[in-house]
């Protein structure tokens, strides 16, 4: 009654909005400061008050008409159709592996990419040899919780420089230059990494956005999804699956391309099938990863390593798989040869 013109509408329905954004924002501050005196499992409430406040941060999440959606894609191919993927590369991140690129088209944004292994096989190499060649192109980041950032940048430049880990060790270099320039060469790659053994989906999601915001980051490497320090759930199987759906979340919500590495289960490791069933933990990890990919050996020769899908949500099921070749001595991959 006070505005007769409908001139600064607009202007007066922010301000509305605004006002109601403070509000829930004070309501959220006052849940997480009664939950951290009185709440057991401090780390849910970290995660649910973050996804608050992210939901308040933008007001626009919600559900809008499917035509938005539409007129992306429109967009998206249109875009695509002006400026076609040339013959060889890919239209996500190039993993650096010409036949498993074949297959996927890459790694995508907003998707998670499960890899799985019995111990011993080198999926923490594969990943962060991954990781190397992803950043030629596009920024991204690596949660080491297995091993230390040192180890794992020692063995790329390593598998750079063909100089053993070994010799890195006990200060037997012969071609100093080699490790020089192994060196400068990763010293360029847009990949920022973290070995906090501390860290929970709560502060991972925290980081990501961090780094996406001021780096522009991509992708994401996570070794591995039983070392997040969450501590929810009775057992095992209700943590996983806890973990499982807050890493899918992070990378739907921030639109980023996921490659977190999964244990496999007793049964898996003894009977080599690579099917789904071989992953440890909770079922909820099948439904939510966009592909599972299981490291295999080769039965006859030793350094040959399968990679075959168990899941494979764009396009038909790979059924044939690939093989990489791991060069003795050294600790990297290479593409292999069809056998």
């Amino acid at each position: 009654n006070a505005c007769p013109t409908a001139l600064y509408a607009e202007t007066y329905a922010n301000i509305v909005s605004d006002k109601a954004r403070r509000r829930a924002m004070i309501v959220i501050a006052q849940g997480m400061a009664n939950a951290a005196r009185e709440a057991e499992n401090i780390d849910a409430v970290i995660s649910e008050s973050i996804s608050q406040l992210a939901s308040k941060a933008n007001i626009k999440n919600g559900a809008v008409h499917i035509s938005e959606f539409v007129s992306r894609l429109y967009d998206q191919v249109d875009e695509r159709y002006k400026n076609p993927v040339k013959t060889g590369e890919v239209s996500g991140i190039p993993s650096g592996f010409v036949d498993y690129d074949a297959i996927t088209d890459g790694f995508h944004q907003g998707e998670e990419t499960i890899l799985s292994a019995e111990p011993g096989l080198g999926k923490s190499l594969l990943a962060f040899q991954m990781a190397c060649n992803m950043s030629s192109k596009f920024p991204g980041a690596v949660y080491e919780l297995e091993m230390s950032a040192l180890s794992v940048v020692k063995r790329e430049a390593s598998n750079i420089s063909r100089i053993t880990t070994r010799d890195m060790n006990r200060g037997n270099i012969e071609d100093w230059q080699a490790f020089v320039k192994a060196v400068e060469t990763m010293s360029t790659k847009d990949i920022y990494i973290s070995d906090d053994s501390r860290l929970t989906t709560a502060t991972l999601r925290a980081d990501l956005a961090r780094l996406r915001e001021d780096h522009g980051i991509k992708w994401f490497v996570l070794d591995y999804l039983k070392l997040l320090k969450d501590r929810v759930g009775k057992d095992d199987t209700e943590r996983t699956a806890w973990l499982s759906a807050e890493v899918h979340d992070i990378c739907k919500d921030l639109n980023l391309a996921g490659l977190v590495i999964h244990s496999m289960n007793k049964a898996g490791v003894r009977e080599r099938s690579g099917s789904q069933a071989d992953l440890a933990g909770s079922v909820q990890v099948l439904y939510d990863a966009d592909q599972i990919v299981f490291m295999m050996r080769d039965e006859k020769y030793e350094n040959v390593i399968h990679l075959k899908w168990a899941k494979f949500r764009e396009g038909e099921m790979p059924t044939a798989g690939i093989q990489l070749s791991k060069l003795p001595g050294f600790p990297g991959f290479r593409n292999c040869a069809k056998i």
